[in-house]
């Protein structure tokens, strides 16, 4: 993964039931690029499967999914100039805090489950184990800090 972009996750379950192999929403800096494409045909690929002519209320629009995305690189965008303007080293104490709560083992194992079942693109293909993207980071934020954001 670029050292600077961030990127909406799909669970690792759904992307290989729904067949979506790309990512749909990346943030780089402070610009959001969607890829429109992947959002229709992931909402027709999940629309397949539900019983539409009995309950057209449960069909998955395009715009809910870019809807989430967007969302979501808001609330990324939100936490980044929380960052710069409150508390630098945010990801820091709240780790430090957990540390006090709970096992190091318990917090490294639920970081790295969210990472295999929400996993980014460069984990979903195999560039990067789980454990590649904790000990790395993610826009100049160290992975696990970064883990702990996007849950």
């Amino acid at each position: 993964m670029a050292e600077n972009e961030r990127e909406f996750h799909v669970s690792k379950r759904a992307r290989e039931h729904y067949g979506l192999n790309g990512r749909i929403f990346t943030m780089r800096g402070n610009a959001v690029f969607a890829d429109y494409h992947a959002c229709r045909v992931f909402a027709s690929r999940m629309n397949r499967e539900r019983s539409l002519a009995e309950r057209p209320e449960s069909a998955i629009r395009a715009s809910d999914i870019y809807a989430a995305g967007l969302i979501e690189e808001i609330m990324h965008y939100m936490a980044s100039v929380y960052r710069e303007q409150v508390v630098p080293d945010i990801g820091e104490k709240l780790l430090a805090h957990l540390k006090e709560c709970l096992p190091e083992t318990e917090i490294d194992a639920v970081l790295t489950r969210f990472v295999e079942e929400f996993p980014p693109q460069a984990v979903y293909t195999g560039e990067l184990t789980a454990g590649d993207f904790l000990n790395g980071s993610v826009d100049g934020i160290p992975g696990r800090e970064a883990a702990l954001e996007e849950m």
